[in-house]
């Protein structure tokens, strides 16, 4: 009887051990597939002090929230790559000069995709550095013309370029 226990012991600690196993093996296998391989910067360029302060804050840590549960879970997939989202936030101080130095600032560490500003002063006046050097701004302020796209996108190699 003790026999046929401790042979019922060591099956039953085979077959963990090749479920631990499988297991294991399956998680590197698909774990390393959905790591990211590269990094996406994208802008938050907003108000994000004085009294407008909650409109370009909140906005920067619902970017930083949604991205660390994005990387958490691998990074988000884009054609054939894999990428680790990275959130710049930059406040603009809800000043037209501030925006455009907060627009150049970003471009200028490689960020395409800019969210913000907030008010339409500030947002018209980023929108030149944007437009200028191909950056793709999603606006979060209230004037129409924000919202049309610029001459370059006509062009066919800048198309191309606006296609996730």
């Amino acid at each position: 009887m003790e026999d046929k226990m401790n042979l019922g012991r060591s099956r039953l600690t085979f077959l963990n051990s090749r479920l631990v196993l499988s297991v294991a093996v399956g998680a590197l296998a698909f774990g390393t597939v959905a790591q990211a391989e590269e990094t996406l910067k994208i802008g938050a360029l907003g108000v994000m002090s004085g009294p407008f302060a909650g409109w370009g804050g909140v906005m920067c840590q619902t970017f930083k929230s949604r991205a660390g549960m994005w990387n958490d879970d691998g990074g988000v997939a884009i054609g054939d790559k894999t990428y680790k989202i990275e959130v710049v936030c930059v406040d603009d101080k809800g000043d037209p000069k501030g925006a455009q130095t907060g627009a150049e600032k970003l471009v200028s560490e490689g960020v395409k995709y800019i969210q913000g500003p907030n008010t339409d002063s500030t947002a018209e006046s980023a929108k030149t550095v944007m437009e200028a050097n191909g950056t793709i701004n999603m606006p979060y302020a209230f004037s129409k013309s924000l919202y049309k796209a610029h001459a370059r996108a006509a062009d066919h190699d800048h198309k191309e370029r606006l296609v996730w």
